[in-house]
Formats: structure tokens, C-alpha cells, sequence
């Protein structure tokens, strides 16, 4: 059984994800400790600690990249090219997202935030499975 260069980016990019919120986490717990968040910022809500993201973003890199590289190896796929266009655009959309907040522009954030995402997709070959 041979393997797919996307097994081998799935593994990569986890263990990149993995060494970097650690190594993040591991700053904070020696400059002043992890912090804790409410939810929807109410105090009367329970708090969740930034430590939940050693474990979470790690699960979550190697599950997304799971569905990205069965998407790629799919029948008739178009290929790495369909990933990383949609990566871009997500990237693209965050950017404007966070470039409208910080700017004080919360109407327009708003007005991103509910928008239609818009957003390339091929169409399915012919007999594909969806």
C-alpha cells in the first residue's frame, strides 16, 4: 500500500500544530500564567482555559486535514488546487474580518460576519460521488 502525499502533509502540518500551541502554552504558564476565558465573556458562565487548546486544535488539525485528503484522493478530484483555494479565501475573509474590527468599523465586521460566503467550487465529474 503505497501512500498519498497527503497522509504524509496531514502528519506534518499536525505535528507543526501541535509544537506550536504547545510551545505557546508553555511561554504563558512561565510569563505570567495561562488565561482563562468566560463564556460569551459573562462571569456568571463557567471559564475555559486556554490549556483546552493543547488538546482541541491539534484533534481538529487532524481531523480537518483528514477530510481535506480524502477530498483529494476522491475520484476525479481536481487535486491540491481546490484546498488551497478555499484556504485562501478563508484567510482572505479573516483578514478582512479582523482588519474592519480593529479599525472600528463594526458594521462592516457585521456585515462580513452574516454575508453569504461566496466561495469557488468545481463542479462534481460525471458519475461522482457526493
Amino acid at each position: 500500500m503505497t501512500s498519498h502525499p497527503s497522509d504524509r502533509l496531514r502528519v506534518d502540518l499536525t505535528v507543526f500544530v501541535t509544537i506550536a500551541i504547545w510551545s505557546l502554552l508553555a511561554w504563558r504558564r512561565f510569563h505570567g500564567g495561562v488565561p482563562a476565558h468566560h463564556l460569551l465573556h459573562n462571569p456568571d458562565l463557567p471559564r475555559i482555559s486556554d490549556w483546552f487548546g493543547g488538546v482541541l486544535l491539534p484533534v481538529l488539525a487532524w481531523w480537518l486535514l483528514g477530510l481535506a485528503g480524502r477530498r483529494v484522493q476522491a475520484v476525479a478530484s481536481p487535486g491540491l488546487g481546490s484546498v488551497i483555494v478555499g484556504l485562501v479565501t478563508g484567510l482572505a475573509f479573516g483578514a478582512a474580518m479582523a482588519v474592519t474590527f480593529f479599525s472600528g468599523h463594526q458594521q462592516v465586521t457585521s456585515d462580513l460576519f452574516f454575508s453569504r460566503r461566496m466561495t469557488w467550487q468545481p463542479r462534481p465529474a460525471e458519475g461522482a460521488k457526493r
